[in-house]
């Protein structure tokens, strides 16, 4: 029954770290984000004076890398990222919508055990409880 009591126990912090992890991901992802609209540049555009053919709608992404940015004259809110470099240099554009989207399934994840280890623990300290009562005492 010990055995049973410090699994209950090491349930509940695993689950209070993981929700804790995806909590301090999901704000510091949130923090870098921002509105872009993911383009990609060819020649034949800047010959016209275009950045180049838009990939999608505007998504918030989590870019670190800024020299994927492109910026936007005509809109300086919604600036440009550049497909072609992120794909030269290996860099997958992270959505935030992804994000969180992970970062839920981390916090659910964590719940769940801090939940199931929580029952572990109390079942395994009742079960103790009603074995000290039926030993025999001398």
């Amino acid at each position: 029954m010990k055995f049973l009591l410090i699994l209950g126990i090491l349930g509940m912090i695993v689950g209070v770290m993981t929700a804790t992890v995806g909590i301090f991901s999901e704000n510091k992802a949130k923090s870098q984000a921002r509105m872009y609209q993911l383009v990609q540049p060819s020649p034949e555009a800047a010959l016209f004076g275009d950045v180049g053919t838009p990939i999608g709608s505007p998504q918030e992404y989590v870019i670190t890398d800024e020299k994927a940015v492109i910026e936007n004259p005509e809109n300086p809110d919604l600036p440009y990222l550049d497909d072609t470099y992120l794909k030269e240099n290996g860099i997958y554009p992270t959505q935030l919508k992804t994000v969180k989207f992970v970062t839920g399934l981390m916090k659910l994840g964590g719940a769940a055990s801090l939940v199931i280890g929580l029952a572990i623990m109390l079942f395994a300290r009742s079960r103790m409880k009603k074995v000290q009562s039926v030993e025999p005492t001398s």
